[in-house]
């Protein structure tokens, strides 16, 4: 598939750039063109953008230096507005790492939901996930006590586990809704099941909570 964005001024050097675009497509695809792209392709405006105006963007403070004044302005299509001197403190071509979590889009159409009367606690939901979207969570009894009234736990399963709950956790807004958790799931009765995101958003705030948990020693 090719994709040729130009201008709709019919005398520019764009449109006259199309048409050459065009007959090269034609001659590599071997089909009509008109009938393939019609010879208009997407087109853009520069009057159109010009008269646009910049989205202000609200950024935290208290976001790390590199977040505030580099990857966010990037993000949203603003990097030409970001001073050289921002970039000095990585002239050596060394970036942070673990810069995604700032990244927090949304964009899945479904994610999983968890249904805690049918898991297992196999955890293999969490080992296909590509993304670390959805993880398992081991809950003393205090942290299930301090824990929102959204964060419903189950007895944890196996020797060693008898001092704490158990929990799946989906991260909605990270989740890419590809499925792999909800179709590898090994419960008989499917533990995880599809739903729409906006469905889901009330997890978001378990997630942001069970992710600052301390880490468990290996029990077993």
């Amino acid at each position: 598939m090719s994709t040729v964005i130009t201008s709709i001024d019919s005398g520019s050097p764009a449109e006259k750039a199309k048409i050459r675009v065009g007959e090269k497509l034609l001659r590599l695809n071997g089909h009509e063109i008109a009938d393939v792209l019609d010879y208009r392709f997407f087109c853009y405006d520069p009057v159109v953008a010009a008269e646009l105006e910049d989205e202000e963007v609200v950024i935290d403070p208290t976001l790390p230096q590199y977040i505030r004044d580099i990857q966010i302005p990037i993000n949203n299509q603003y990097g030409d507005k970001v001073p050289v001197s921002k970039f000095m403190p990585y002239a050596d071509g060394v970036s942070p790492v673990e810069t995604s979590k700032y990244e927090r889009r949304g964009i899945a159409t479904n994610v999983p939901k968890w249904i805690p009367e049918n898991c297992i606690g196999c955890n293999m939901c969490s080992l296909v996930c590509p993304h670390a979207a959805i993880r398992p969570f081991l809950l003393t009894a205090e942290e299930a006590a301090a824990a929102p009234a959204g964060v419903v736990t189950k007895k944890a399963a196996g020797k060693g586990f008898d001092n704490y709950t158990f929990r799946i956790q989906v991260d909605p807004i990270d989740c890419q809704g590809c499925s792999s958790c909800a179709n590898a799931c090994l419960a008989k009765n499917k533990a995880l099941v599809m739903e729409p995101l906006e469905s889901q958003m009330h997890e978001q705030p378990n997630w942001d909570w069970l992710i600052k948990l301390p880490q468990k020693a290996n029990p077993m």
